[in-house]
C-alpha cells in the first residue's frame, strides 16, 4: 500500500501547517483592511499598496517595521 495516494505523516503535517499559515495570514490581512476602512484610510496609515475601485489595500507587514 505505498502508492502515490498514500498519506504519510509528513504530508499531513505539511498540509496542516500550510492551512494554519494561510488562515492566520488571511485573518491578519482582512483585519488590517477593516481597521483601515474604519479609520477612513487616513494618511497616518502610510502609503497604500494598491487600489481597486474605491478600495485601498495596505501592506500590513509594513506596519510591523
Amino acid at each position: 500500500m505505498s502508492g502515490p495516494e498514500t498519506m504519510t505523516p509528513t504530508k499531513i503535517l505539511i498540509g496542516r501547517a500550510a492551512v494554519t499559515v494561510s488562515t492566520n495570514t488571511g485573518t491578519f490581512w482582512v483585519s488590517t483592511q477593516w481597521v483601515a476602512y474604519r479609520l477612513g484610510y487616513q494618511n497616518g496609515l502610510g502609503e497604500q499598496w494598491f487600489s481597486l475601485a474605491d478600495w485601498s489595500g495596505y501592506a500590513e507587514w509594513m506596519q510591523l517595521t
